[in-house]
C-alpha cells in the first residue's frame, strides 16, 4: 500500500540533498578540471556529508520480515576529525508484506554508536532507535568506504541488518593505504645443502651464531619493558642491563669484539669450507656479507617501523642465497663442487641464524614493526669510516642517493616566520607550504596575529605584486599568476581553529575585510585586500582570461588532508606532522626556488620570546625531493595522476630518473638527504635514517639529540648501546616548566625514559671509562629570552670557566673564549636586547621545541678545538646580535660561508675542515678520512608517535655543512643543567603514582 505521506519523506530527502552541497565532498571532480593546469581547489572538509543505503530484518511487533531503503544527511558538530559528535537526520522507506511505510528521524552519534528518534509516518508513533555502524573491512566493503550498520529499536521490536553507501554522484577517494602490513617476501628458508662434513665449520659457525646474537641484543637493548616505576619494573631493568654489561665485560665480547669475530668468524668459516684456503676464504666472506645486506639487512630494516608480514626475513633468504650461490659458481677459476656445496651451506646457516635474531628482535620489543637488524652483519667497520662511505650506506637503505649540490642556511628561532614569508614573496611558479599548524584562532586572545600576518605579508602581497608584474609583461610569455597551496592535516586544522582563515585564502578574490581584533592588523589587512582586489578588476590580463581564471588563481589552494573516514577506524590517531614548504624548483632547473624544514607552525603559538626552535632552508636538488613527495600525498589522497597540478609534475625536460645534481656553483656543496614518514601505515623512511644513523656511528663519536618530546623507550636503548660502545651520547629535554606540551602524560612518559637513561649512566659507570663512551642527561632549564644574545654568551662564558664539563675533551679554544669576552663587552655596551615579529606576551619560561641533531666522529670533533674557530665564532656571534636586533632584514641565516668573510685574514670553516683533514693525514693517511659530520632537521620527535604513527619529515646534513650548527649545539650543550642525582632530575618533574605510569607506559605509542 502506497503511503499518502511517502511525498513528505521524498521532500525530505531532496532537502537532505541541496545542503549536502557536492562542492564539500572529497576534491570533486568538477573542481579539478583543467585551466592552465590541473587546479587544486579543493575546499575544505564537509559540514553535511549524506549517505544511502538499505537494510533488512525482522520485526517483532508485525511478525513480518522488513526491508529499508533510507538516505541520511550527517552532521559533524564536535571534534570532526574523530567523529566524536554527529547529528543525523534520516528518511526511510519501509517494505513489508502488505505495503510501503515511510519514516524520518533525527539522532545523536558517537564514533560507531548513535540513539535517536523515529517517527513513523503511517502509525503516527515515535520510536527509539539504536545503531551500530562499522566496517567489516578497511575502506569498506567494495573499498568505497561503505560501513556494515546494525539497528535494534527495543519499542518497535525490531532488528535490521545492512550497509551504507556515499552518494553516487560524489567519487569517493581512499585517503588512507587499504593495508596496514606491510608485506615481505614469504618463502621457507632453503633446505640443508649435502656438503662435507669436514667443511661444514661448525666451530666456526657457532663463534658466527653468539656473535649475531649478541651483535642484536647490545644494539637495541629493551632496558625497561614493564616501565620503570615500580620495584618490579626496576628489578627487570637492572637485571637486563646487567647482564649486557656482564658480557661486555668479557674479552671480546663488547659491541666491537663481537663484530670482529662475526666477520673473523666468517672469513675461518668459508676457509674451511674452501678446503683451509685463507685468502678464498675472505673473498666469500665478502661476497657473503654483501649478499646479506643487499638482500637481507637492508630490505628488513627499509620497512623498519611498520607492522611487517610475515615475521623473520625466512622469505628473504632465498633471494640472498640465489645471489650467494651466483657469485660462487660463476667465480674465475671455478671452484670445485664440495667448495661450492660447503660455501652455500655456510650461507645458508648465517642466514638462518639472522632470522632467529630478526624473531628476538620482535619477541624483545613484542612489535613486529620494532625489529632492526645490525647493519654491522652486512657491513664491517672500515666500509662506514668516513663520510662518503656513511653517505653511501644511509642512501641505499632511504632508497636514494645524498645530492651534493646544495645551498643551506641554518635558522634559529623566529626568524621562521620572515624566512617563510620571504619564500612566498619570492615565489615565481608554485609554492607549497606543507605544514601541521596555519592557526586561525588563539583561545585566549580571538584571531591568530601571526597567522593573518602571514596571510597579508604573504599571499596577499605576492597575488598583487604578481597581478601588477603580469600587467607590465614581467612574467613571461605565458603571463600566469603563481600557484599558491596549503596542505593541512585535519586534525590540526580543527584543533587549532584554521576554518575561518583557510575560507578567506581560499577566496581572495571576493573575501571581505574582517575585524582581527588588533585595530592595526585589521587595518593592515583591509588596505592590502582593497589593493588586491583593485588589481584584479583593474587588470586587462585577467579581463582577458574571466571570472573563472580569476577565481582558480587569485587563492591559496587548500587541501586539509586525512579528513575522518569511518571505514579507516584504526587510524583516526595518526596525522601528518610534517612541516616544510617549497617552490619553483623543476627537475630541469633545480636551482630555482628552494624549500624550508621546521619544527615550527605560523602562529602566535611559535614566535617570541619563550619559543626555542631550528629550521633549515636549502636550494638546490634535494627541494626535488619534496615536490615528489608531495605528489606522493595527493595521491595517497586519491588524486588521479591526471588530476596532480601540472607543477607538482615531473618535468618532462627533466632527467628521465632520478634527482639531477644542481650546475656547480660557489658555496652550493652541502651533502643532503630528505626521508619522509607517510602518515600512518606509509613508509617510514626518516625513523629507518635513524636507526641507522644511531648504528653506524663509531667509538669517540659525540651524539647530541635535544627534544622536546624525549619519550621512546626504542631510542632510548640505542643511546645507551651506543655509550657501551664507546660514544658520547647527550640527551636534552626540557623541565616541566620548559616543556611545550608538559601534560601529566607526557611528562611522566618522559620522566621515565629519562630515569632509565639516568639510572643506565650511573651502573655503567666504570664500563663507560674503560670503553671511553659517556651518556649524559641533560635539562633545557633557560629562564632567559631564547634570542636574548647578552644572556647566552654569558651563560657559555661561565660554563667555560668551569672548565670542559659536561663536554670532555672539548674544551673551547683560549681564541674563541676571546672571542666570547669580546662580543660580551660589544653586548653590554651597544645591544638593547632582541626584537621579536609580535609582542606576544606569555608567562613561564622558554620551551625547547627543537627536533634537530648533532653527531661528529672522534676525529671531527678535533677540528671544534682548534684555534681557527675563534675568529669564525666572532663573525658567529655577530651575525646572530644582527640577526636578533633586525630579524626582519637579516634573512642570510647560518652558513658556512657567512661563517667567515674570505680574504679579511680570518680562515672560513670550510678551510678550517680542510686544514684538518690534511693535519690528520700528516699522522696517518687514514684519519684525515675518518673525519664524519652529520646533523638532522625536520619535524621528527624522540617518541613513538613520530617513529610509528605519524608523517614526518627529516632533512640529514652531511659534512662540512653541518658545521653550520656545530657552535648552536656547543651553546646549548654548554648551557642545559646537568643533574648528577637522580633526586636532582625527579625535583623537575610532577610526582606521579606507580599505577598512572603504568598506564602511560601502556599507552606510550600515543602520547
Amino acid at each position: 500500500m502506497h503511503s499518502p505521506r511517502l511525498s513528505g519523506v521524498f521532500a525530505c530527502a531532496a532537502l537532505l540533498t541541496a545542503v549536502s552541497n557536492p562542492a564539500w565532498s572529497a576534491v570533486p571532480d568538477s573542481l579539478c578540471a583543467p585551466c592552465c593546469e590541473p587546479s587544486l581547489v579543493v575546499g575544505q572538509p564537509p559540514r553535511w556529508r549524506l549517505a544511502l543505503g538499505g537494510l533488512a530484518g525482522y520485526t517483532a511487533n508485525l511478525d513480518v520480515p522488513q526491508g529499508r531503503f533510507f538516505i541520511d544527511a550527517e552532521d559533524r558538530m564536535a571534534m570532526p576529525q574523530f567523529g566524536l559528535l554527529d547529528m543525523n537526520l534520516e528518511g526511510a522507506v519501509d517494505f513489508q508484506p502488505g505495503g510501503i511505510g515511510t519514516a524520518i528521524g533525527a539522532y545523536a552519534k558517537l564514533p560507531y554508536l548513535r540513539v535517536g528518534i523515529e517517527r513513523d509516518l503511517d502509525a503516527g508513533r515515535f520510536d527509539v532507535l539504536l545503531s551500530a555502524q562499522g566496517s567489516a573491512r578497511r575502506g569498506g566493503l567494495f573499498q568505497h568506504g561503505e560501513r556494515m550498520r546494525l539497528d535494534w529499536s527495543p519499542t518497535a521490536r525490531r532488528v535490521q541488518i545492512g550497509f551504507m553507501f556515499n552518494t553516487p554522484w560524489t567519487r569517493y577517494r581512499a585517503t588512507r593505504p587499504f593495508g596496514m602490513a606491510v608485506d615481505l617476501p614469504r618463502g621457507q628458508p632453503p633446505a640443508p645443502i649435502a656438503a662435507d662434513a669436514s667443511r661444514a665449520a661448525a666451530f666456526e659457525l657457532a663463534r658466527v651464531d653468539h656473535a649475531i646474537e649478541w651483535l642484536d641484543r647490545l644494539l637495541t637493548p629493551h632496558l625497561a619493558p614493564g616501565g620503570f616505576s615500580s620495584d618490579k619494573g626496576r628489578q627487570v631493568f637492572v637485571r637486563g642491563l646487567d647482564q649486557l654489561l656482564a658480557h661486555q665485560r668479557e674479552p671480546g665480547h663488547g659491541f666491537a669484539g663481537e663484530d670482529s669475530a662475526y666477520h673473523a668468524g666468517l672469513e675461518l668459516a668459508f676457509a674451511q669450507a674452501a678446503g683451509g684456503d685463507a685468502a678464498l676464504g675472505r673473498e666469500l666472506a665478502r661476497d657473503a656479507e654483501s649478499a646479506i645486506l643487499d638482500e637481507v639487512v637492508l630490505p628488513f630494516n627499509r620497512l623498519f617501523a611498520r607492522p611487517r608480514r610475515p615475521k623473520g626475513v625466512a622469505g628473504l633468504s632465498p633471494l640472498a642465497q640465489a645471489r650467494f650461490d651466483g657469485i660462487v659458481h660463476r667465480r674465475e677459476p671455478p671452484l670445485d663442487a664440495p667448495t661450492c656445496a660447503a660455501a652455500s651451506e655456510v650461507f645458508r646457516r648465517v642466514v638462518l641464524r639472522i632470522d632467529a635474531a630478526a624473531q628476538a628482535g620482535l619477541k624483545r620489543w613484542g612489535d613486529t614493526s620494532l625489529a632492526w637488524l645490525p647493519l654491522n652483519y652486512g657491513l664491517r667497520p672500515e666500509q662506514y669510516d668516513s663520510q662518503g662511505e656513511i653517505e653511501d650506506v644511509l642512501g641505499r637503505l632511504v632508497g636514494e642517493p645524498f645530492t651534493h649540490t646544495n645551498a643551506i642556511r641554518y635558522v634559529l628561532n623566529d626568524q621562521f616566520y620572515y624566512q617563510l614569508q620571504n619564500t612566498i614573496r619570492q615565489t615565481q611558479h608554485y609554492h607549497v607550504l606543507w605544514i601541521h599548524d596555519f592557526r586561525g584562532r588563539n583561545s585566549h586572545r580571538g584571531r591568530d596575529r601571526v597567522a593573518w600576518s602571514q596571510a597579508i605579508g604573504g599571499y596577499i602581497e605576492a597575488l598583487t605584486e604578481a597581478i601588477e608584474g603580469m600587467d607590465r609583461g614581467e612574467r613571461g610569455e605565458r603571463a600566469e599568476l603563481p600557484v599558491f597551496m596549503v596542505f593541512l592535516d585535519q586534525h590540526y586544522y580543527e584543533v587549532n581553529k584554521s576554518p575561518s582563515l583557510m575560507h578567506f585564502l581560499q577566496h581572495l578574490s571576493t573575501a571581505e575585510p574582517l575585524d582581527l581584533g588588533d585595530a592595526a592588523l585589521s587595518d593592515r589587512l583591509a588596505r592590502a585586500l582593497a589593493r588586491l582586489q583593485a588589481a584584479v578588476r583593474n587588470s586587462p590580463t585577467l579581463r582577458q582570461r574571466g571570472d573563472d581564471y580569476v577565481r582558480r588563481h587569485v587563492c591559496v589552494q587548500i587541501l586539509i588532508t586525512y579528513p575522518l573516514d569511518p571505514a579507516f577506524a584504526g587510524d583516526i590517531l595518526m596525522r601528518d606532522h610534517r612541516k616544510l614548504a617549497f617552490y619553483d624548483a623543476t627537475e630541469s632547473d633545480p636551482t630555482a626556488g628552494g624549500g624550508l624544514f621546521t619544527g615550527e607552525g605560523v602562529g602566535e603559538h611559535y614566535q617570541g620570546p619563550l619559543w626555542e626552535d631550528r629550521s633549515l632552508m636549502i636550494q638546490g636538488p634535494e627541494v626535488l625531493r619534496l615536490k615528489t613527495a608531495a605528489r606522493q600525498l595527493l595521491l595517497n589522497q586519491g588524486f588521479r595522476p591526471g588530476e596532480i597540478p601540472q607543477c607538482l609534475r615531473q618535468d618532462p625536460d627533466g632527467p628521465a630518473a632520478g634527482v639531477a645534481e644542481a650546475p656547480g656553483r660557489p658555496g652550493w656543496t652541502a651533502h643532503l638527504l630528505t626521508a619522509i614518514n607517510e602518515t600512518g601505515w606509509g613508509s617510514k623512511s626518516a625513523t629507518a635514517l635513524k636507526a641507522a644513523i644511531y648504528n653506524l656511528m663509531p667509538a669517540g663519536s659525540a651524539m647530541i639529540a635535544p627534544d622536546s618530546l624525549w619519550t621512546s623507550d626504542f631510542w632510548a636503548g640505542m643511546f645507551v648501546a651506543a655509550a657501551m660502545r664507546g660514544c658520547r651520547v647527550y640527551v636534552i629535554a626540557p623541565t616541566q616548566k620548559n616543556a611545550p606540551s608538559n601534560a601529566l602524560p607526557t611528562m611522566g612518559l618522559m620522566h621515565e625514559t629519562l630515569s632509565v637513561l639516568f639510572a643506565a649512566a650511573q651502573r655503567m659507570v666504570p664500563d663507560l671509562a674503560r670503553s671511553g663512551g659517556a651518556l649524559h642527561v641533560g635539562l633545557y632549564t633557560r629562564t632567559t629570552d631564547v634570542s636574548d644574545m647578552r644572556s647566552q654568551v654569558e651563560a657559555v662564558l661561565a660554563a667555560a670557566g668551569r672548565g670542559p664539563g659536561m663536554f670532555p675533551r672539548l674544551g673551547l679554544h683560549p681564541e674563541c673564549i676571546r672571542a666570547l669576552r669580546a662580543e660580551y663587552d660589544t653586548l653590554q655596551s651597544q645591544y638593547a636586547g632582541p626584537v621579536h615579529p609580535f609582542g606576544v606576551e606569555e608567562g613561564g619560561r622558554p620551551k625547547i621545541h627543537m627536533k634537530a641533531q648533532f653527531f661528529a666522529s672522534a676525529e671531527g670533533l678535533g677540528i671544534l678545538g682548534r684555534r681557527e674557530w675563534g675568529p669564525i665564532l666572532a663573525r658567529y656571534l655577530a651575525l646572530r646580535r644582527r640577526q636578533t636586533l633586525a630579524p626582519d632584514h637579516d634573512l642570510e641565516g647560518i652558513t658556512t660561508t657567512l661563517l667567515a668573510e674570505q680574504g679579511a685574514g680570518v680562515v672560513a670553516t670550510h678551510d678550517v675542515y680542510t686544514a684538518h683533514c690534511d693535519s690528520l693525514r700528516a699522522i696517518d693517511p687514514r684519519l684525515g678520512e675518518r673525519i664524519v659530520f652529520l646533523a638532522t632537521v625536520g619535524s621528527h620527535n624522540q617518541d613513538r608517535r613520530s617513529m610509528l604513527l605519524d608523517g614526518e619529515v627529516l632533512e640529514a646534513i652531511s659534512g662540512s655543512g653541518a658545521l653550520t650548527m656545530a657552535i648552536d649545539f656547543a651553546f646549548l650543550v654548554s648551557t642545559a643543567t646537568w643533574p648528577q642525582s637522580a633526586a636532582e632530575l625527579d625535583a623537575q618533574f610532577p610526582e606521579t603514582s606507580s599505577t598512572t605510569e603504568q598506564f602511560f607506559h601502556w599507552m606510550r605509542n600515543l602520547i
